[in-house]
């Protein structure tokens, strides 16, 4: 059986997206951006992130099977930051990327929230934005998503981690999403070969986008840019993956993990919150495990 790519992808044609309005409601356009809205799912072992559940689609009606997105939008994010995802966050702190099995929610986020909201020690606050600024910005956003799930992607010295967690994501009561709650590990090099084969399927995905708005596939008067379009993703595309492997931090400092760690103990100490243990992270960790 052919292996699947992490990143599944089907942009709509042409004459199915509607045209995007001025600010005055008129002069309706269609560029580059906007040409690259279609379906999406990532696979991570026996799981298809952002698909929706049998129960939620019966529970809408008429609803599709994948999440729509404009995949240039997921293209940005995650090629743009791509050297935040990739800083190895230290073995010791992994347990802090990872979800309780009690409670929804990374652990640091939950020690965050637990610091913000304790007004008995004023110094929480301070330390709580110390760890924020460590552990965040690892975060997919997904736009105008129901319910919009929760993956992150993080990094050893050696693997790259996507992690779930969308036990909270329910509209009356039935999940939203078929992916529950996990974690799948990629060997470094094979994380980044996903990577570049999504380049290059984006850009040939778009490429045919704008052949087809060139051969007349949108109706008259929608203005459109395809020689500037055009111009833009082959440039793009010329761009070596490593270029933003090893670019600086452009949002993001490089972190200070020992100061992380000490922000870390003196949080635990003062609001007196008690996480559940350590467990060790495996290759994959099934939905509810």
């Amino acid at each position: 059986m052919q292996k699947l790519p992490l990143i599944e992808f089907e942009l709509f044609h042409p004459s199915k997206i509607t045209p995007w309005p001025g600010a005055e409601g008129n002069d309706p356009h269609l560029t580059g951006y906007q040409l690259s809205d279609g379906y999406i799912c990532f696979n991570v072992g026996d799981h298809k992130l952002l698909e929706y559940s049998p129960e939620i689609r019966a529970h809408w009606g008429e609803v599709p099977v994948l999440a729509d997105q404009m995949i240039g939008r997921v293209y940005i994010d995650l090629i743009d930051e791509l050297n935040r995802f990739l800083e190895p966050i230290p073995e010791d702190l992994h347990w802090w990327m990872l979800s309780q099995q009690e409670t929804p929610g990374m652990r640091w986020h939950t020690l965050c929230s637990y610091a913000w909201n304790e007004t008995a020690a004023v110094d929480c606050s301070l330390l709580a934005n110390r760890i924020c600024d460590a552990f965040a910005g690892r975060t997919l956003q997904w736009e105008c998503l129901v319910q919009s799930p929760d993956i992150n992607i993080w990094a050893s010295e050696s693997e790259v981690f996507i992690s779930w967690d969308n036990r909270e994501k329910l509209v009356d009561g039935i999940p939203v999403w078929t992916a529950s709650f996990g974690t799948q590990a990629f060997n470094r090099a094979d994380f980044l070969a996903e990577m570049q084969d999504f380049r290059e399927r984006y850009f040939d995905a778009m490429n045919r986008q704008l052949a087809l708005v060139r051969a007349g596939a949108l109706a008259p008067g929608v203005r459109t840019n395809v020689e500037g379009d055009e111009k833009d993703l082959a440039e793009d595309r010329a761009k070596p993956l490593a270029r933003y492997v090893d670019a600086p931090h452009t949002h993001f400092d490089p972190t200070d993990w020992d100061a992380v760690r000490l922000a870390l103990k003196q949080t635990l100490e003062l609001t007196g919150l008690k996480l559940n243990q350590p467990v060790a992270v495996t290759p994959l960790l099934p939905s509810g495990s």
